[in-house]
């Protein structure tokens, strides 16, 4: 399938009483439960005069999602044919137009002469067919179905001819079922955009121990997730945040189970609030807190394991500080933590406003294949280690010039902000290098390859499609798939469907 063409029409059609734009109405309704929907559709009254038979004077419409009410195929004075408003086609044009992109269905109702020759909302439909993940829902008069087909060239059509199949439950299942793979497989190009940042950037931080790596990981990962929020209208980001979880397995540095439930734990506690009050700036914003408020209590809960609270007693107190020499006044180290946790919910509202408010997956989609020759990882590290491989390992990891110069910041810091004796100082030294080669030694024990494997071999459906998705873009394994097969599937029983 071509990449600027949509992902497929279904036309329905029949006489013209047989009840089309009642069926749309229907199908638009239940579909706006889950899926985002726009377009264009006959307003109730023109429906029910449809219905009876009458040639109206002026037939109404609707933006779907609107009650505004506009009139279109007004009949003229003289009898002799139909006008159809300038300000109603630009009104329309104006509403549908820039919701495309992040619509999962566009509903256009009655497409005929008109469209076929150029006006009306031929533009509508045009943009509509380039929208590669979109489907089309169509009705349109029997004469023009065969004309109509012929302006969706490799896309997958469907009729459904009222007149010959009244029921028409079959086909919309076939519809949601299509779209729901087609929301994995975006689902899977999120997740593989994402898993290959935290891949090759955070192999990249962790390589050159950059200082604050995990803080900084969290804010891109804030961007990332309210970018593919955005594009998914809030769906699928616990399933995103499992996917770069376990794509994290495909590090060549610093492949360890300690990342892999960081990435998880920020993505679903950024994904928590969107899930449970929906999709909107208030849910973005309390996730982006959440997720870096997340970050920090993490960080904080490692190094009090390694020093106890006396770590947590001299980052307060340096914080304080740093907020002396601005004329901020903080008395307790407590108060500096607090100021500390404010100052990271103040930068993750800022990223997520950004992320909400902009556009931002094309160019994301579009740095991350520029990207990938460098951050795409070439070699898999190797498997788990023996016990005294594990050791060995651990004991060097310990030894690292970056992890020691890291540990005696820390050491330093509690000595001149905690104002512990000596002899304590010595005991957080010993106990720090214990916990921290404990630490890596654990890490190196567990076989995170072997983990991945089990997890995508007892997915399936719509994981097993977004897994599959996420896979081709780490790898880079050709063109990303759109979801479904491009040959059509037979209806048994059903509809005529149409593959070009």
């Amino acid at each position: 399938m071509k990449p600027d063409t949509c992902a497929g029409l279904i036309v329905v059609t029949g006489s013209p009483a047989a009840g089309k734009s009642r069926l749309l109405s229907e199908w638009t309704t239940r579909l706006r439960r889950r899926w985002q929907v726009c377009g264009v559709e006959t307003a109730p009254d023109a429906a029910r005069r449809r219905g009876s038979g009458t040639a109206a004077p002026a037939y109404h419409i609707r933006i779907v999602g609107t009650s505004r009410v506009l009139p279109w195929a007004v009949l003229r004075e003289d009898g002799a044919g139909r006008d159809y408003p300038e300000a109603t086609r630009r009104a329309v044009l104006d509403g549908v137009l820039p919701a495309l992109p992040d619509a999962d269905v566009c509903v256009l109702e009655d497409l005929g002469p008109e469209e076929l020759a150029g006006r009306g909302f031929s533009e509508l439909m045009d943009a509509a067919h380039r929208v590669p993940h979109l489907w089309v829902v169509a009705s349109a008069k029997k004469t023009t179905v065969a004309e109509l087909l012929q302006r969706f060239p490799e896309a997958r059509t469907l009729v459904l001819d009222l007149d010959e199949h009244p029921d028409p439950e079959e086909v919309f299942a076939f519809l949601g079922a299509e779209l729901e793979t087609r929301l994995a497989a975006r689902v899977g190009a999120c997740a593989g955009l994402g898993g290959l940042v935290e891949v090759g950037l955070g192999s990249f931080l962790h390589s050159f121990r950059v200082p604050l790596k995990g803080h900084t990981l969290a804010y891109i990962q804030t961007l990332l997730l309210t970018t593919f929020g955005r594009t998914l209208h809030g769906r699928g980001l616990f399933r995103i945040s499992l996917l770069m979880a376990m794509l994290k397995a495909f590090s060549p540095a610093g492949r360890t189970i300690r990342p892999m439930f960081y990435i998880f734990m920020q993505g679903a506690s950024f994904a928590l609030p969107v899930f449970l009050f929906g999709w909107h700036l208030f849910s973005v914003v309390l996730g982006a807190i959440i997720l870096n408020g997340f970050t920090l209590f993490l960080s904080m809960f490692v190094n009090y394991l390694m020093f106890g609270r006396s770590i947590l007693t001299a980052l307060g107190n340096l914080v304080g500080t740093v907020g002396g020499l601005f004329g901020l006044t903080i008395e307790s180290w407590v108060g500096g933590l607090l100021f500390l946790f404010a100052v990271k919910a103040i930068l993750a509202v800022v990223v997520a406003v950004l992320g909400y408010y902009f556009h931002l997956a094309p160019r994301l989609f579009h740095l991350g294949r520029k990207a990938g020759a460098f951050l795409r990882p070439k070699n898999v590290a190797p498997g788990p280690q023996t016990v005294w491989q594990s050791a060995r390992s651990a004991l060097r990891d310990v030894f690292r010039p970056t992890f020691l110069l890291a540990f005696l910041l820390s050491i330093l810091m509690i000595l001149f902000f905690a104002k512990i004796s000596s002899g304590e100082v010595i005991f957080l030294v010993v106990r720090g290098l214990c916990i921290a080669f404990a630490g890596f030694w654990l890490f190196r024990r567990i076989n995170v390859g072997r983990l991945g494997d089990s997890l995508q071999r007892r997915f399936s459906g719509p994981m097993a499609v977004a897994l599959t998705e996420a896979m081709r873009v780490l790898k880079d394994e050709g063109t990303p798939q759109t979801g479904f097969p491009t040959e059509g599937r037979p209806l048994k029983g059903g509809p005529t469907e149409v593959t070009k």
